[in-house]
C-alpha cells in the first residue's frame, strides 16, 4: 500500500510513544528493578564497498549504499552483514572484473541501491529498514522493497514475529490480520487460507503492520501490501513488552 511520508510518520509516532509516561506501581506492589534502557544514537554513513562497479559479460550494475553509524557496534556489524548478504558482489574482492566495449549494444548498465534508514526509538524497541531499489539493465521496470527490521536494545538481538507473538497466538493474529484488511483483500480475490504472516513488520502509529513483497498479494500498481491490526485488539496476542504505554488494552477490550 501506500509508502509515501512513511519515515516522517514513523518518526514522529516512535517520537510521541516514547514520551508517554509509564504506569507508575502502587506503594504496595514490590517494585522490580528495570533494565537500563539505552538512548540510541544514529547516523547515515556511505558504505565503503571493494568495487561500486562490477562488470560481466552481459554488462555491468553499479552500486550505491548506505548503512549508519551508531553508539551500538553489534547494530553496525548487523547491517554490514545484512547488506553483504543482499548483494555478495559488490562487497567480494576477489570477483573477476570484465571490461566490456562501452561501445556495443551488448552492455547493460543497472543501477543498485540498498539504503539503511533509521526510524525511531520507543523504549528498548528500535527500528529500522532497508530500503532497496533497482532499475536499468535487463529490468522491465523499477523495482523498491523495504525490509523492515526491529531490534530488542536489551536483548541485542533483532526481532522477528515469533519473538513477540505470545505462543500459540498465530492463528488468531492471522484472522485478525485478514477481518481487519478483508475489504482490500477481498478485492483481490484473496482467501484466508492464502494469508500467510510476514516475517517483515514494523510497529506503526494504527498498530502492528505486516509488509509483504510486491506481487505477492496485490499488482506491481499496489505496490508492497501493507497489512495492520490495532494495537487495541493485540493485547492477549503480542507480548506486553511490545505493546506500546498507552491506554489499558486489556480492559478496552472487556
Amino acid at each position: 500500500m501506500q509508502q509515501s511520508a512513511v519515515w516522517i510518520v514513523l518518526a514522529l509516532t516512535f517520537g510521541l510513544i516514547a514520551c508517554q509516561p509509564q504506569h507508575a506501581p502502587r506503594s504496595s506492589e514490590p517494585q522490580t528493578p528495570q533494565p537500563k534502557v539505552v538512548l540510541l544514537d544514529s547516523q547515515a554513513m556511505e558504505v565503503k564497498l571493494a568495487r561500486n562497479e562490477v562488470c560481466t559479460e552481459k554488462g555491468c550494475t553499479l552500486y550505491d549504499m548506505q548503512s549508519v553509524q551508531t553508539n551500538l557496534p553489534w547494530i553496525d556489524d548487523y547491517f554490514l552483514t545484512r547488506l553483504a548478504e543482499l548483494e555478495p558482489d559488490a562487497f567480494a574482492s576477489s570477483t573477476d572484473v570484465v571490461v566490456p566495449d562501452v561501445e556495443s549494444e551488448k552492455v547493460v548498465l543497472e543501477q543498485n541501491n540498498q539504503f539503511v534508514h533509521y526510524i525511531g526509538q520507543r523504549n528498548n524497541i528500535a527500528m529500522f529498514a532497508i530500503q532497496s531499489y533497482s532499475y536499468g539493465g535487463q529490468l522491465p521496470q523499477s523495482m523498491s522493497h523495504h525490509e523492515y527490521v526491529n531490534f530488542d536494545l536489551t536483548l541485542e538481538k533483532r526481532l522477528s514475529l515469533q519473538d513477540i507473538v505470545i505462543k500459540g497466538q498465530e492463528v488468531a493474529l492471522l484472522k485478525l490480520l485478514y477481518d481487519k484488511n478483508y475489504a482490500w483483500l477481498k478485492q483481490r480475490n484473496i482467501e484466508l487460507e492464502q494469508l500467510k504472516l510476514s516475517d517483515n513488520f514494523y510497529f506503526s502509529a494504527k498498530g502492528l503492520t505486516l509488509v509483504y513483497p510486491v506481487y505477492e498479494l496485490g499488482s506491481y500498481v499496489d505496490g508492497m501490501t501493507e497489512l495492520t491490526v490495532s494495537y487495541t485488539l493485540l493485547a492477549k496476542i503480542l507480548k506486553p513488552e511490545y505493546l506500546p504505554s498507552l491506554p489499558n488494552y486489556a480492559k478496552a477490550q472487556k
